[in-house]
């Protein structure tokens, strides 16, 4: 298949789309994945979905894709392409995969239109909520986590840890760079110095700062901890795989956080051990 825009958008006009029964709560592609509402309602602006999804409950023909999708279209593209240039295996990545909706589109891809190839499917996500999801998302869709690499880590520069937003509810979590490093400590310095001390013993006791910040980018109402996650380079993860047929990620940018309210951070007792 080319790569010419005309006819990659033709391309979904000749392939049988997905019809059936979306439950109540699910929502459907044209692949027939079915998507747990929760995930994309927790985590907007989720890219795609109004044009993408049927809702249940009832039957429904999902529409296929179509160039006025903009970036979902071309992600649903970079599947078909990818899948159609794979011989004997199918491996894709998916970093900072969210609830690992490329993934499953791609394994249902090859389901429908290329079932000769069997999908090994990598997913990395640090964020823990959203990892959970991503192993609910493969079983909704009759995959097994098990027979794939779902990594609850973050990319890094090497294996020490790295300090992370944590809380669902975006699709920009990402690795706290050194300027918002320093935002949040300047946060912290406004808040007193209880709030100071009550983010180190909780850093040190349990790798969490136990804070309650607003990301710019986040929905109001919603706050975010910090704290330390795992990470691997990505050379690590790519190492043992012999070829790599598909890599989807987005670009992430440095995003401030605020204070949740006129009190600044919310110190609390530690939360467990890591």
């Amino acid at each position: 298949m080319g790569i010419d825009l005309t006819t990659l958008a033709a391309y979904y006009d000749q392939i049988p789309g997905w019809t059936g029964e979306v439950p109540a709560g699910f929502a459907a592609n044209f692949l027939g994945s079915l998507t747990d509402l929760n995930f994309p309602a927790q985590m907007p602006p989720s890219p795609g979905s109004e044009v993408t999804f049927a809702r249940g409950p009832g039957a429904h023909r999902p529409t296929r894709p179509s160039l006025s999708w903009g970036e979902a279209f071309f992600e649903y593209s970079a599947i078909a392409l990818a899948a159609s240039d794979a011989k004997a295996t199918f491996t894709m990545m998916e970093l900072g995969g969210g609830f690992a909706a490329r993934s499953v589109d791609a394994a249902l891809f090859l389901r429908r239109h290329r079932p000769d190839l069997r999908p090994f499917l990598v997913v990395v996500e640090a964020e823990q909520t959203h990892f959970a999801w991503a192993k609910d998302h493969f079983k909704t869709n009759g995959l097994d986590p098990d027979e794939h690499w779902l990594l609850n880590v973050a990319l890094g520069e090497s294996t020490t840890p790295v300090l992370f937003p944590i809380g669902e509810g975006q699709f920009d979590n990402t690795v706290v760079p050194p300027t918002t490093r320093q935002h949040l400590i300047d946060l912290l310095k406004r808040s007193g110095q209880q709030a100071m001390d009550g983010a180190l013993w909780n850093l040190l006791a349990a790798g969490r700062m136990g804070v309650a910040l607003h990301s710019s980018t986040a929905p109001e109402g919603r706050t975010f901890d910090y704290g330390f996650v795992s990470a691997v380079p990505l050379r690590d993860v790519i190492a043992p795989l012999p070829a790599v047929d598909l890599i989807d990620m987005d670009p992430r940018k440095d995003v401030a956080p605020r204070p949740a309210s006129s009190s600044g951070t919310r110190p609390r007792r530690p939360i467990g051990r890591t």
